[in-house]
C-alpha cells in the first residue's frame, strides 16, 4: 500500500471506531419503552403475505453447474 492508502485505511478506521463508540446503547434511546404485550400484539395483526409463490414439494433438482 502506498503512503496515501494508508493514510486513508486509517481515518477511516478511526472514523468507524469513533462512530460506533458514540452510539446509543439502543436504536429507541429517544422515545418511551412500549410494553412487550403491545409490541407482540402488533407483530401478531400483521399481514401475512400469502400470495408468495411456493418452492414444489420434494428436494431441489441438480444445483451444480457443469
Amino acid at each position: 500500500m502506498t503512503a496515501k492508502q494508508q493514510i486513508a485505511t486509517g481515518l477511516l478506521a478511526a472514523l468507524i471506531v469513533c462512530s460506533v463508540a458514540f452510539m446509543p446503547a439502543n436504536a429507541d434511546s429517544n422515545s418511551s419503552p412500549q410494553p412487550l404485550a403491545k409490541r407482540e400484539a402488533a407483530a401478531a395483526t400483521q399481514k401475512v403475505n400469502t400470495d408468495a409463490p411456493k418452492a414444489p414439494p420434494g428436494p431441489p433438482g441438480d444445483l451444480t453447474y457443469n
